[in-house]
């Protein structure tokens, strides 16, 4: 018996892991030697819960009111966006190139020469004459005359023979200054600047005159003068020293230290002059030092008497270059010596680079080139200071005109270090000189007017004399180059400089960056005496990079100016910006191509963005031009206009970064490129603010006399930056309309696409966030001049230590752009204030005129929160409750309300104490909710709140706001309380001040509308232990609170509940009851089970009134039921936390551990099977678990009984109390008859046979209520079945049992009738056996056993029977044939189940056919196999394969795996990696299923075994055989079109389920907000009810989605714009499917348009299935559905024209292009329909069926018609269709979409018979969406 048993399949479904008691090994299990695994309880399997709430359940936390911090990330302002934009646009700016970026080692030759004026780097401004008085004087020269200039104080000078005369040149009428106080020629003359501390604070520079004798200096004091010409006076200092042996040439001045050097044509000696301020014991005021001799002779010994005339000629120009303490000398014999300033009195010989090495150096930079050959010499050279270059840093002019640019090493590093002295210097880069004009071109790369002269064909080397032979040169910063060529009678000025535009843009960033230049020639009259800086020396920024960046200081510092002097006079110049370049090109230029081609040239050279910031500068009016010798702003408005074009029209557009929004996930803006435009505003606007944005505000000084507080900047420069602001904002504003990204939401309208719209959107906010900058910047400069013009270190003090310390470190890009700045701009404005209200002034006065000069500082808000604060000090010097007081109160009540917005957190707590000190106590409560509310206007606090307070959340930060107003609330209510302990609240009858201030306040509070008050208003009470107070509270608003404070307190659910019941809202506290059973807080599970049966009991309990009236019966006997339910789960997990107390195999810790889980939460049902009850053994509770669970797999109950009752027959035969068959018949089957019959049937054969009353199995099942007609149909299975146990002579057992039950079920119906066995239409026998048909069938089942051979009744038995079957035929023989023939044919019919519990034991109860398959399939190759050569079938085998399991590709997990459909036709076997052999002679079928695997059964548990193979698939189990596949896979196809009973079946349970799964879907889609919800539906309820695959990928097509045939998205968002669902989604049951369609309002109710529509298609579907019938040609129903379609179309208008016509054209494809239906079985479009695609006939292509029905075939009927835009538009525009369509009429139906009605139709002899149950009917459609 035992090991009987032990064969049993396994008793559960297998598991992945072992439960609680893995040392257990269940029944039929052989206990395996392995260690315990470890139970580990459910817990969440990704991460812990929260604040309680489980994992995957929806939750809503609070913070703690008075702890919340600011989300994070902060949302970004406009003006903080503009910050970030100008900071970019300074930082791209500050890294133009250094110039050793830029000028590379080797040579270059590429010049752009301009031919036209308007193209030009420089302009000359003017010639200024000399003066007569000069001519006067140099009629009387003797000897010598020289000439100079002192360009930086707007000087020149002559020295006529001894006499030296300065004149201003600027002036038209200058005095002369003269110097003639010594009687020696004048050599040299050099202004220089003063040593520091020798001289007065008057003398700015000196004057250092040499002569043949002596060498001066000359004090001179510079002043401007008021006309703006420069005054110089001449004072004499006495200091002078010899220097005859010296003829002094030239002169040259340290400005850092003040040291003199000085040298001439003696000798190449350098000298320095040095100067005191008294004489010392050994040194004069004034003296000389030769430190060349000095050098060489600490150098070069033997050369120390050498003479001095040198080889190297004379000294010719000294440099001074203090930013690395060098001094360079050039001799007359070109060579180049560098001196280290290592001390402030010391000169030393660093480097000496004679002519000769560096022309070699030269040669092998450039090869062989006359321009560096022999004949070459230096002529000039220009020192390139540390803040320029860190490599390059000395620059010489051959004769020429080439440029050669030395680098310098220090040690063994290009360095600019000051204490250290350069040890070598290499020719590091050659410039060669421009070509000659007069030499061929090649076409200009540059814009119109300039002519890019690089060399054509040839090397460089050989080809420029241009500049041969220059005389002398100059190089100023940041590089413009002034070479002088000697002609015949004057010179020629050559002009270059760098094109800092395309430096700082080059065109292919990825090449190395080039020196480009623009250069120009300047005759001039006569030859040159000397060139100077006007200006002071360029420097864009204080270090190499960003040093030459002249666009970004050309609006910020003044343009570069220089001078040139000649025997004729002194001719000014200046350096044209890249604004008057681009103004002058519109003015003047336009070449070939006119202005436009000068435009695009700017933007392939610059770039569009400079182009369009140039364009904007000059439209703002920066553009300047000399006019009348002087420069002047253009004001020309056709340039202005031009500029104002160039910038709308060229902006370019923004540019949306799709793939960074893809790959990084960001917000799709803020990955929008602003348009060139933008960018161009921002680099304007940019170089405005340059010299302001990070600059201080003040500058503090401390001295003596106290502490002393300016502006950092100038005011004056504060005003230019304000104008220029003012002028750019009115530019915007006059053109916003013709700006995009200004031009307001009428340009949305213009774009195309959603890129479109979001570029538009990024572009709309980088405008607008410039927009307020300007804005800002404007008033904020305002305010800075207001405050320096109130005395501003005065108003400082009046601050407090925090905010002056902000003050000091305060800076212009702060205050314009943080809160930080406009706080502290609040708080100065607040003291500027207080400070004329001391002094006397009128509040109103100081305010209004604050807001004129800078309104966003002192707007209107603040001038009345400054009146109101004046209302409540009045107050305050008054009595309380006097009429006065009160009065004035509420005025600063109203004041402060009305500007609530704008009040700071410390102005709304000042104000609320000083109501709180005056008991106004209503006003205070009042204000602080009216700050808080506008703190929030859009109450996104409320939102987060009901988000569940996410971290990091922007709207986190409205919440912190809000909730300090809250607090001060808080202040007010233990005020308030405070005072009421205090005074009793009536005094003689009379309410008391303080308890009419309380009821005041409470009002305010209780009448409050805000919600997010409210919940931190009962979060401070519940937190204060107040919890009365909200049970004595009916609002709605304590509801609200407690509802969602009760997900995360059990507490507050426990409150929530008894607050409902206090108010008889009996169903409301059922549920908070429910979910507090549910929740996961710490409640025992007694605890919860107590809540359920409160829960059940208040919703059962029915109240009269208003609470009721709302409330459907429906919902509330929905809601007793789950509660019911989970009771039921409650209750069991009850029993097995009993049973598990009492349960000897756990033990220690673990035992504890386990019933702590067990007696908490309300686990899963899953839960509760998987981990206890089936671990543990506990059958009993297991079989509960499945009726609760409504759990309907056979096989699993099957098992879970077998063990029950093998458990229980071994301890009762253990215990002997009772007898087993009387233990196991207390166990009461009363679930799943259908299995649980049979095997106590074979219990009691096999076990209990003789034991106990012979019918006692039958007796329990009917003892319970079981149904007569489901034991008889299930003892009827098993006794047809005639399988073991039950065949032979043990069948006996199954007839008694049957014969019994019929017996039972006669008596019992007939006792229905009180006695009488009721009629039929007026006669005897209407209600036996529950009516006719069942008659008829029971007396056919008594025939048959009767009649039956094997287990036949005995002899009493079959008498019986035989009595039986006559009383039965007496009461229905006696009718017409006909009604006989009815009654027989509709038993018949019902003989086939076609739902319920029926349906599923016939599928459980019957086997798949799978042989008769393998015979249809041999039949049909014997009968279509070649007559010719007939196969041996009798010796021949079919041999198919399974589906094969496999991986997926790179992993070790399994890959769903779908059944080979010719496998399954030929064995009903769902297994894979099976094959099965049909031996057709023998008519024999052998499975082969796949070896047990031992690894396999420790994972996935026991596969099917032998015995259950056999018992479920087929009869045999042999070996295998071949066979010949020809003819097979047709045979396959062509047998499966015909189905048999239990194929019906199986397509009918799919058809059940799915059917059920849309109802579902259509009583959900009122509140779907997306078309994969409802696909979630239908694929869950399929699941739910049996079908686990679905027969084909749902289709749930919302509204114009439905006009595709197979539209496979499902994740449109469903809004009220949609008007229908097309739900075409079917589950296919046991591999066999189903294909429904439904098409149904989302509303409830159809369109017009729609019901129209729908109408038609439910007309032709009816009409086809009506005529439907077994031998139908189905393409005859394809053709009568397309004529229906165009009558219904033609009837709507929206077909016109003739009917036969349209019919021939076929234009009703159009709109029904697909066939009317296609066979079904084990696929959606089953094999055996023979379609034809080719077929030229269009209504026919597309059908995928052709020919005549066969009876049993199921074939789906699914006509539709649909308006696809796609497929109806072309037929719109071919004239063979559009002249039928109407398209006015059409336009009204485009949004209906498309509809189809779907069925799934058995055809049959003489008719059909549709197995789809789900509603179509229109009325039965809404009924079913409303849930009507």
């Amino acid at each position: 018996m035992a090991s009987m048993w032990q064969q049993m399949p396994p008793q559960t479904p297998q598991r992945h892991f072992p439960g609680v008691f893995p040392q257990t090994p269940g029944p039929g299990q052989q206990q395996q030697q392995q260690a315990p695994i470890p139970f580990n309880p459910f817990k969440p399997q990704n991460a812990t819960p929260q604040s309680g709430v489980p994992t995957g359940q929806s939750q809503i936390s609070y913070p703690n009111l008075s702890q919340v911090a600011p989300a994070q990330p902060e949302k970004v302002s406009l003006i903080e966006r503009a910050a970030v934009t100008i900071n970019a646009s300074l930082d791209q700016e500050n890294r133009y190139p250094a110039l050793d970026s830029y000028i590379s080692q080797g040579y270059s030759a590429e010049y752009d020469q301009v031919s036209s004026a308007a193209w030009a780097p420089f302009q000359k401004i003017k010639q200024h004459e000399l003066p007569d008085k000069i001519f006067e004087q140099y009629e009387n020269a003797q000897v010598s005359t020289m000439m100079g200039l002192f360009a930086d104080i707007n000087h020149a000078w002559v020295a006529i023979d001894n006499a030296l005369y300065l004149w201003d040149f600027t002036h038209p009428n200058p005095e002369l200054i003269g110097f003639e106080e010594q009687p020696n020629s004048i050599t040299a003359v050099a202004l220089v600047w003063p040593r520091k501390g020798v001289f007065v604070p008057a003398i700015k520079r000196l004057l250092v005159v040499a002569t043949t004798v002596e060498i001066f200096l000359i004090g001179v004091s510079v002043e401007a003068t008021q006309q703006g010409s420069t005054a110089v006076g001449l004072y004499q200092t006495h200091m002078q020293t010899s220097i005859k042996s010296t003829p002094v040439q030239c002169i040259a001045g340290s400005p850092a230290t003040g040291r003199i050097f000085f040298g001439g044509k003696g000798d190449d000696d350098i000298n320095e002059l040095t100067y005191q301020q008294e004489e010392k014991w050994f040194a004069n005021r004034c003296g000389k030092i030769n430190h060349t001799r000095t050098s060489f002779g600490s150098i070069m010994p033997a050369m120390a008497n050498f003479n001095r005339m040198g080889p190297d000629g004379y000294l010719k120009q000294i440099v001074v270059d203090d930013s690395r303490n060098v001094v360079y000398t050039l001799s007359s014999g070109s060579a180049i010596r560098v001196f280290h300033m290592k001390t402030a009195n010391t000169l030393e010989l660093s480097i000496i680079r004679k002519r000769d090495l560096i022309m070699n150096d030269l040669f092998h930079k450039v090869g062989q080139s006359a321009l560096v050959g022999k004949d070459t010499s230096i002529v000039s050279i220009s020192a390139i200071s540390s803040q320029e270059a860190s490599r390059l840093n000395l620059v010489a002019t051959t004769s020429s005109g080439g440029r050669i640019y030395f680098s310098a090493v220090y040690g063994s590093i290009y360095s600019g270090d000051r204490t250290n002295a350069p040890t070598s210097m290499q020719v590091y880069h050659f410039k060669f000189p421009p070509a000659d004009a007069s030499q061929p071109q090649n076409p200009p790369p540059g814009p119109a007017g300039t002519q890019a002269l690089a060399y054509p064909n040839a090397l460089p080397t050989q080809v420029s004399n241009a500049l041969t032979p220059s005389r002398t040169s100059t190089r100023f910063p940041p590089g413009y180059f002034l070479c002088f060529v000697q002609k015949e009678q004057a010179d020629t000025l050559f002009l270059c400089a760098p094109d800092a535009a395309r430096i700082a843009h080059p065109q292919d960033p990825s090449q190395v960056n080039r020196l480009h230049e623009f250069g120009s020639w300047v005759p001039l009259d006569s030859r040159m005496e000397d060139v100077g800086l006007i200006s002071k020396s360029f420097a864009a920024a204080s270090q190499p990079t960003g040093f030459g960046n002249e666009l970004a200081v050309q609006f910020d510092l003044s343009v570069t100016e220089f001078a040139v002097l000649t025997a004729t006079g002194v001719s000014t110049f200046r350096r044209r910006r890249l604004v008057d370049v681009f103004a002058s090109a519109i003015q003047y230029g336009g070449g070939d191509e006119g202005i436009d081609g000068d435009v695009r040239s700017f933007i392939r050279m610059y770039g569009r963005g400079e182009t369009v910031a140039t364009a904007l500068a000059v439209a703002c009016g920066q553009g300047s031009e000399v006019s009348n010798d002087r420069v002047v702003r253009i004001t020309d408005q056709e340039i202005l206009d031009y500029a104002r074009k160039t910038f709308i029209e060229q902006g370019g557009k923004p540019m949306l970064n799709e793939n960074y929004v893809i790959d990084q996930g960001a917000p799709a803006i803020e990955n929008v490129k602003p348009s060139p435009r933008a960018e161009g505003l921002a680099m304007y606007i940019a170089r405005l603010l340059r010299s302001v944005w990070r600059a201080p505000i003040i500058t503090q000084t401390s001295s003596p006399a106290g502490v002393s507080i300016t502006s950092t900047v100038a005011q004056t420069k504060l005003q230019e930056i304000s104008r220029d602001l003012t002028r750019l904002q009115e530019f915007l504003d006059k053109n916003k309309t013709f700006i995009e990204g200004l031009s307001g939401p009428e340009a949305l309208g213009r774009v195309s696409t959603r890129q479109e719209e979001v570029a538009l959107q990024g572009e709309h906010r980088a405008l607008s966030s410039l927009l307020q900058l300007i804005n800002d910047t404007i008033e904020g400069i305002s305010f800075v001049l207001v405050l320096f013009d109130e005395r501003v270190d005065e108003i400082v003090l009046l601050l407090p230590d925090s905010s002056k310390a902000a003050v000091k470190g305060m800076t212009y890009e702060k205050m314009f752009c943080t809160r930080e700045g406009k706080d502290l701009a609040k708080e100065l404005v607040k003291a500027i204030v207080n400070r004329n209200i001391a002094q006397g002034s009128n509040v109103d006065t100081v305010t209004d005129a604050l807001r004129r000069k800078c309104g966003s500082f002192c707007s209107a808000d603040d001038c009345v929160i400054f009146k109101a604060q004046e209302q409540l000090k009045r107050a305050a010097d008054g009595t309380a409750n006097s009429e006065t007081s009160r009065g004035l109160l509420n005025e600063g009540l109203r004041l402060l309300s009305g500007v609530a917005k704008s009040l700071t957190h410390d102005q709304l707590m000042w104000a609320v104490d000083q109501f709180i000190a005056m008991s106004f106590y209503a006003g205070a409560i009042q204000l602080a909710l009216t700050v808080a509310k506008e703190s929030d206007r859009g109450n996104q606090a409320l939102a987060w709140i009901h988000a569940g307070s996410p971290g990091g959340d922007e709207r986190a930060d409205l919440f912190a706001k809000r909730a300090r107003c809250y607090e001060l609330i808080y202040r007010v209510i233990l005020a308030v309380d405070a005072a009421a302990l205090v005074e009793p609240e009536i005094v003689d009858g009379i309410f008391t001040v303080t308890a009419k201030r309380t009821r005041e306040a409470y009002d305010v509070i209780n009448d409050s509308t805000d919600e997010v008050f409210h919940i931190a208003l009962y979060d401070w009470y519940l937190g204060q232990g107040w919890s009365d107070r909200l049970l004595e509270m009916r609002s709605p608003h304590v509801i609200n609170y407690l509802q969602r404070k009760s997900e995360e307190d059990a507490a507050r659910a426990d409150l929530l509940w008894r607050y409902y019941a206090k108010y008889n809202n009996f169903i409301e506290a059922a549920q908070v009851q429910f979910q507090l059973a549910k929740s996961p807080f710490p409640l025992s599970l007694d605890q919860r089970i107590e809540y359920l049966g409160y829960a059940r009991a208040n919703a059962s309990t029915r109240t009269v009134g208003l609470t009721e009236m709302g409330r459907s019966r429906q919902s509330r006997q929905e809601l007793i039921r789950e509660i019911s339910d989970l009771l039921d789960v409650a209750n069991i997990q009850s029993d097995i936390s009993n049973r598990m107390k009492g349960d000897e195999r756990l033990s220690g810790p673990k035992r504890d551990e386990h019933l702590a889980i067990i007696n908490g939460q309300i686990l899963n049902i899953d839960e509760l099977y998987n981990t206890y009850a089936d671990n543990a053994g506990y059958f009993d509770l297991c079989l509960l678990i499945y009726q609760v669970a409504d759990y309907r797999n056979s096989a699993d109950i099957r098992a879970t009984w077998q063990n029950l009752i093998q458990v229980t027959h071994d301890q009762a035969i253990e215990s002997k109390a009772a007898l087993p068959f009387e233990v196991v018949a207390e166990k009461k089957p009363n679930n799943k008859t259908e299995t649980v019959l049979p095997m106590l049937e074979k219990y009691a054969l096999e076990y209990q046979k003789n034991i106990g009353p012979p019918t006692w199995v039958v007796d329990i099942f009917l003892d319970l209520g079981v149904p007569h007609e489901l034991i008889v149909y299930t003892l009827e299975g098993v006794w047809l079945a005639e399988e073991a146990p039950f065949a032979g002579a043990n069948r006996k057992q199954i007839s008694t049992d049957l014969l019994h039950a019929i017996k039972r079920w006669y008596a019992d119906s007939a006792a229905q009738t009180g006695g009488f066995e009721g009629s039929m239409g007026g006669q005897p026998g209407a209600l036996l056996f529950g009516g006719e048909e069942n008659c008829v069938a029971i007396s056919q089942l008594l025939a048959d056993m009767v009649a039956a051979r094997t287990g036949s009744l005995n002899s009493r038995e079959r008498e019986e029977a035989v009595a039986l079957r006559i009383r039965i035929e007496q009461r229905y023989q006696h009718l017409p044939d006909r009604q006989q023939m009815v009654i027989k044919y509709r038993a018949m019919a019902a003989a086939a189940p076609k739902s319920g519990a029926a349906l599923d034991a016939y599928i459980s109860s019957n086997k798949y056919p799978a042989k008769a398959h393998l015979r249809k399939v041999a039949a049909y190759i014997r009968q279509h196999s070649d007559a010719a050569h007939p196969p041996d079938l009798d010796n021949s085998v079919i041999f198919l394969e399974s589906s094969k399991s496999w991986l997926w590709p790179n992993s070790d997990q399994e890959a769903p795996v779908r059944q080979d459909r010719y496998f399954f036709y030929a064995t009903g076997c769902e297994l894979v990696d099976c094959c099965v052999v049909y031996d057709v002679g023998k008519d024999r079928s052998t499975l082969f299923v796949p070896p047990v695997v031992d690894a396999d059964v420790i994972w996935s548990g026991l596969p099917v075994q032998r015995e259950e193979a056999l018992k479920r698939y087929v009869n045999f189990l042999l070996s295998v055989h071949t066979t010949d596949l020809t003819l097979l896979k047709e045979a396959i196809e062509e047998s499966r079109v015909v189905k048999d009973d239990y194929e019906i079946a199986l397509s009918r349970k799919a058809n059940n389920v799915s059917a059920a799964a849309h109802l579902a879907v259509m009583r959900a889609a009122k509140t779907a907000k997306n078309e994969r919800e409802l696909a979630g539906i239908f694929v869950k309820e399929c699941i739910a009810g049996g079908c686990t695959n679905q027969a084909y990928s749902p289709i749930v097509a919302a509204g114009t989605n439905g006009a595709t045939l197979h539209y496979v998205h499902n994740n449109h968002p469903i809004d009220s714009s949609t008007l229908n669902i097309l739900l075409d989604a079917s589950g296919e049951y046991s591999l066999y499917a189903s294909d429904i369609t439904r098409t149904f309002p989302i509303n409830g109710k159809f369109t017009k348009e729609s019901r129209d529509i729908y109408s038609l298609v439910l007309s032709i579907q009816k009409e086809c299935i009506k005529r439907l019938h077994a031998g139908l040609l189905w393409d005859s129903l394809q053709q009568l559905a397309h004529e229906m379609v165009v009558d219904g179309l033609l009837k709507l208008g929206i077909f016109k024209g003739d009917r036969e016509d349209i019919i021939k054209a076929q234009t009703s494809t159009a709109f029904f292009p697909h066939g009317l239906g296609h066979y079904l079985g084990m696929d959606t479009h089953d094999t055996g329909g023979h379609p034809n695609y080719s077929d030229p006939e269009a209504i026919f292509k597309y059908l995928r069926v052709r020919g005549e029905l066969p009876a049993n075939s199921i074939i789906t009927v699914e006509p539709g018609v649909y308006f696809c835009r796609f497929i109806i538009e072309p037929y719109l525009k071919d004239d063979k269709h559009k002249a039928f369509i109407d398209e006015k009429v059409l336009d009204r139906y485009w949004q209906v979409g498309g509809v189809r009605i779907e069925d799934d139709v058995l055809v049959l002899d003489g008719g059909s018979e549709s197995l789809t149950t789900v509603p179509k009917e229109l009325e039965d459609i809404e009924a079913v969406v409303t849930g009507a």
